[in-house]
């Protein structure tokens, strides 16, 4: 039954590589001789940096050179102590209390204490201010300042996974002086207590960082760290070949094995907590229904993605979260079958398929446009015709994060997404894509998924510190999404960076981010 599918996508594997020849030929980045300079070409443009605001990774990789957090989710996934040195929670659960680094101080020279954590978190959950970063901590109730260098967030409930939620984007804390003096502006004028410092941010071009001459850790060691977005594969790793640049993320699986045996290239891959799925608008017909949903998840062999697109740098979901993170429960697959799959079209009223629309980012971590062009095929011979839309990556955020009327006005059918799992755990990741309360644009469930058993199972979840009572939950939770298929579940992914082999020192995180702390070239 694979034979046609695959046959289908080496037509449009060809037809791919003469675009991509194409766009190699076009493309001429400016080179750059300072052997002092870090030049890191990314897949996605930087959107804004501050964090309160910045969900997209682009923004991400810069801001984790200018910022910290409290605590930081480490390379092996475990939780590290990064702006705090300590942290504790009272016997109700409600309280935790972080213990802060002392001597610390912003890139402007602003003291780091508790009162500087507490300015950040207020604007931060604002409801006037309607910060995107917002919704993650929707279950801290305030902010106070116990001492100066003890700060203490007060939940509305108990929230088991609350220290591996301030691991999150939003918690990358602001300088208040800087976000005092610039206002509206201060996304153009970033400070935080990182090693790094802003310099400059030209857009769709490249942002520019400095060393921290006062770090704490010991000022970095190059001279600039250079953002370059590139959206075209191939023309990011003629940079990497030419050293135009010395770091390059998301190298293609060909590329890849090319690149292995290149004496002046070292490929690194990074377990990744990521994913990639392509969630359907339940609240839209034909979506609604849940035959229609499961079939399309019968309809699409994910296997030809990962072993003939992705050549094995991927894998099939095999859950609604990646089989990395904690509180994972594998479910039986959706195997191949594009027969079961109009069967159950037929019996949903769709025996002649339908027509919908395929939103795709037009880059990101992991993101190969011959993926969605291999599902459209797939889903055509099911009936199914699907018109890709692809957008920007600012473009593609401001689009999904509407609400459900927005939703509808704008034509939003299906959207390949990526799913992050930044706090490394299963619970809080169910909850911001799957839960009612976290409907677009409050958290990541943006194609509006309403179920109230799992939002209870979930509830109870996130309020469970009994590691065995809380996996139980969870499974149960993942097992009834699984089944409700509001999503077709696509692949789990590595994270394939091309680095310059006299480029020491990178440190890699879980969360598919780089650290340019102690890079030498």
């Amino acid at each position: 039954m694979r034979m046609p599918t695959k046959n289908i996508w080496t037509i449009c594997k060809a037809l791919l590589v003469l675009v991509a020849a194409s766009a190699m030929v076009a493309y001429a980045p400016e080179a750059s001789a300072d052997s002092g300079r870090i030049v890191y070409a990314i897949d996605v443009d930087i959107s804004n940096l501050d964090t309160v605001n910045s969900i997209d990774p682009g923004s991400a990789a810069v801001n984790q050179q200018i910022y910290e957090p409290l605590v930081r989710m480490s390379s092996t996934g475990d939780i590290e102590a990064a702006l705090a040195e300590s942290w504790s929670v009272s016997s109700d659960n409600l309280t935790w209390s972080f213990n802060l680094k002392k001597g610390v101080k912003f890139q402007d020279g602003t003291a780091f204490d508790a009162a500087a954590v507490k300015a950040h978190f207020d604007r931060l959950l604002d409801p006037k201010k309607a910060a995107r970063a917002r919704g993650a901590f929707a279950m801290v109730k305030k902010v106070d300042v116990a001492s100066t260098y003890t700060v203490k967030f007060t939940l509305t409930e108990p929230y088991a996974p609350f220290l591996a939620v301030m691991t999150d984007l939003g918690g990358l804390i602001c300088s208040p002086t800087a976000v005092k003096k610039w206002g509206d502006d201060y996304p153009f004028h970033p400070v935080g207590t990182g090693p790094w410092m802003f310099k400059e941010w030209m857009a769709a071009d490249h942002t520019t960082l400095t060393p921290n001459p006062n770090y704490r850790g010991g000022k970095p060691k190059i001279s600039e760290l250079v953002f370059k977005p590139v959206s075209e594969p191939s023309a990011r790793v003629i940079m990497l070949e030419t050293g135009q640049a010395d770091v390059a993320n998301s190298i293609m699986p060909d590329e890849m094995k090319r690149l292995e045996r290149s004496k002046d290239i070292t490929i690194n891959k990074v377990s990744v907590l990521r994913g990639w799925f392509i969630g359907l608008n339940v609240l839209e017909k034909p979506f609604d229904d849940v035959r229609v949903r499961r079939a399309l998840n019968y309809a699409v062999d994910v296997s030809v993605i990962t072993d003939e697109i992705l050549r094995g740098t991927a894998k099939p979901l095999t859950a609604p979260v990646n089989s990395k993170v904690w509180g994972y429960a594998g479910q039986p697959d959706y195997e191949y079958d594009p027969a079961k799959a109009k069967k159950l079209l037929a019996e949903a009223g769709y025996a002649k398929g339908f027509e919908a629309n395929l939103w795709v980012p037009a880059s990101g971590a992991g993101f190969m446009p011959e993926v969605p062009q291999a599902i459209q095929a797939m889903l055509a011979e099911v009936g199914v015709k699907v018109k890709i839309i692809p957008f920007e990556m600012s473009a593609f955020i401001d689009n999904i994060i509407k609400d459900p009327a927005e939703s509808k006005k704008s034509g939003k059918h299906m959207v390949m997404m990526g799913i992050g799992a930044r706090t490394g755990e299963a619970a809080t990741i169910m909850d911001e894509f799957f839960s009612t309360g976290s409907w677009a644009p409050v958290k990541y469930n943006r194609c509006f998924y309403s179920n109230k058993t799992v939002d209870g199972l979930l509830a109870k979840a996130l309020q469970t510190f009994d590691q065995t009572k809380q996996r139980a939950l969870l499974a149960e939770a993942q097992e009834m999404v699984w089944n409700d298929a509001p999503w077709i579940f696509l692949y789990e992914m590595m994270g394939i960076y091309g680095v310059r082999s006299n480029v020491k020192g990178l440190q890699w995180l879980a969360s598919n981010y780089i650290l340019f702390n102690t890079v030498q070239k």
